[in-house]
């Protein structure tokens, strides 16, 4: 993905990112930990570390509005890694940008003509996300005839659509949407088809960490034990996924680089 970069050549300031966890009321050892995190991961995956990143915006997001920006702001100034805003609302999104974010992560897919104008005017990057129905009711039996083929028309048409009223088609993802009104097996059945969606012709994100589709594989805690959500990177990664949203940044990083190592190259 293409999008406005952060500055270059600063390190982390861990003032900044005790001021993010105060917000968030981590504990010291929390605040410890996602500084250790940031400085080991700062310079591999960094798609992974945004991701990391954008976990902690979207929660700032319900957080005193004054200070949420502002911390923000400072994320964007002292942490060389793009960050991302998980937000279908426009006027958030807007906000979220002007304080740093360089990364929309909508999961409406774009469907608002206002978004895609914020997107496009900002020239902010953009991740496409598939759901089915609205979050409330998306889990209540959705069905589909064929779930590869319905998101990958949905996820090509919200593309054509913001392209062509101005987002840069280099500054877009396509997430198709796990657990986002599919039930497990339409999202097991994605999750092995990641290549059939790629061609698209745009980079692919899974996001399947801690998803309770899981449990139907991996009996623990619904899906949340750190096993199931590296298998579902592993597969995610053999199946063609080009960047994954993850919880536990350092284990999977460590995994990925080991599949990576023992995987064959792959065009």
């Amino acid at each position: 993905m293409k999008a406005r970069g952060t500055p270059k050549g600063r390190s982390v300031d861990p003032r900044a990112l005790q001021e993010i966890a105060t917000l968030l009321g981590a504990a010291a050892r929390r605040r410890d930990l996602l500084i250790e995190h940031l400085h080991r991961i700062q310079d591999s995956y960094g798609h992974i570390t945004a991701a990391r990143l954008a976990a902690i915006v979207h929660r700032m997001l319900h957080k005193d509005p004054e200070k949420r920006y502002a911390a923000m702001e400072a994320v964007a100034r002292d942490v060389d890694i793009p960050i991302s805003v998980d937000t279908y609302k426009p006027r958030i999104a807007r906000k979220a940008i002007r304080a740093g974010a360089v990364i929309v992560n909508d999961v409406r897919g774009l469907r608002d003509p206002e978004m895609v104008r914020v997107v496009a005017n900002s020239g902010a990057g953009a991740v496409i996300m598939h759901m089915k129905g609205e979050p409330a009711t998306m889990q209540e039996n959705p069905h589909y005839d064929d779930v590869v083929a319905e998101v990958k028309a949905f996820l090509a048409e919200r593309l054509g659509e913001a392209v062509s009223h101005g987002v840069a088609m280099e500054s877009t993802v396509v997430d198709p949407g796990f657990g986002f009104g599919k039930a497990p097996r339409h999202n097991t059945t994605l999750l092995h088809s990641l290549r059939e969606i790629r061609a698209i012709g745009r980079p692919v994100l899974a996001g399947a960490s801690r998803k309770s589709f899981l449990a139907s594989v991996h009996p623990t805690k619904d899906g949340e034990g750190p096993e199931a959500s590296l298998a579902a990177a592993a597969i995610g990664v053999q199946n063609g996924a080009d960047i994954l949203r993850v919880h536990d940044v350092a284990k999977t990083v460590q995994f990925v680089r080991t599949l990576d190592t023992s995987m064959p190259t792959q065009q």
